[in-house]
């Protein structure tokens, strides 16, 4: 579906939204002060955070949709699609927004760190679910990085703006892994749907034909984003998804070579094309070449 809007920067959205333009590359918005707008599915441009104190059904974002409750934040970066298409409605959005564009922080700390906020690569229905005090905390930085874009500009101002942005995004890092936490149970389900989901692909054909897919592969199937599983995955195991991945393709490697067959055998019944490319997998995770692990096998049993 093609997108309403083309929010490429921020004055973009500014001008469908009506609010004014006090920065060429950063907004903060309280909807509060602006008129009713019509719905709008948005492609963004922009790096772009949205504190929502409305309810809203079906909430397009990516493939699916969210309802979403008061006090949900949620996170969009440049590339991404999400609203609801236009269908000649008008309504009031309740709450805030913080858009900045990738040029502010071109060349900055920032921009390196970027990576550590994996919450932008969320779907909507992993957005976070905001307690009053955090709300609180993230409007009074808002308000302060508002008032910092009605000063004058000078040579020092783009470091300040910077500064906020950087700081409003490790808070929102902080209230993201509260919410991990406070949900251990949702974290461990995933764990487990992922464990299943991986063991069944590699007892089937897929894995001889086509090897290990992408981790983008495992969260559709979980319908989750690739963002959010491998957060969930790094915080119940410390390892990532692909490290999982090459350890259940070890456990299975080994079973295989106990079994009587040969290295070669092995790599190309679990996806190898090239069975030197399976002995380097093999000795990364072990420390052991297949060879040398049926060798020390062996000589335990003897």
């Amino acid at each position: 579906m093609k997108p309403d809007l083309e929010a490429r920067t921020v004055h973009d959205y500014n001008a469908f939204v009506g609010a004014e333009d006090r920065h060429a590359l950063v907004s903060v918005i309280d909807y509060a002060e602006l008129p009713p707008i019509r719905h709008c599915r948005c492609r963004f441009g922009v790096w772009a955070l949205f504190l929502r104190d409305d309810s809203f059904e079906d909430l397009g974002y990516g493939a699916g949709s969210y309802r979403y409750e008061a006090g949900t934040l949620i996170c969009v970066g440049p590339g991404q699609v999400g609203g609801v298409p236009d269908n000649g409605e008008v309504f009031r959005i309740r709450g805030w927004a913080l858009l900045f564009s990738p040029e502010l922080i071109a060349g900055t700390a920032l921009a390196a760190r970027m990576h550590e906020f994996s919450y932008f690569s969320y779907s909507v229905n992993e957005a976070l679910q905001m307690t009053a005090e955090e709300r609180g905390i993230l409007i009074t930085l808002l308000t302060e990085l508002r008032d910092e874009l009605a000063r004058p500009a000078d040579q020092v101002q783009r470091g300040i703006l910077v500064d906020y942005i950087s700081l409003i995004l490790s808070y929102c890092r902080r209230f993201h892994e509260r919410q991990f936490s406070a949900r251990p149970e949702v974290s461990h389900d995933v764990l487990a749907r992922f464990e299943k989901l991986l063991t069944d692909y590699c007892a089937s054909d897929a894995l001889r034909r086509d090897g290990l897919p992408a981790v983008s592969w495992f969260a559709e199937r979980l319908f989750l984003s690739a963002g959010y599983l491998t957060d969930v995955i790094r915080r119940e195991t410390g390892g990532n998804v692909r490290t999982l991945m090459r350890e259940h393709l070890v456990r299975l490697a080994r079973e295989r070579l106990l079994s009587g067959m040969t290295v070669s055998e092995t790599a190309f019944s679990l996806g190898f094309e090239h069975p030197q490319h399976f002995t380097r997998l093999f000795r990364r995770v072990t420390g052991q070449t297949p060879t040398e692990y049926l060798a020390q096998a062996k000589g335990s049993v003897s």
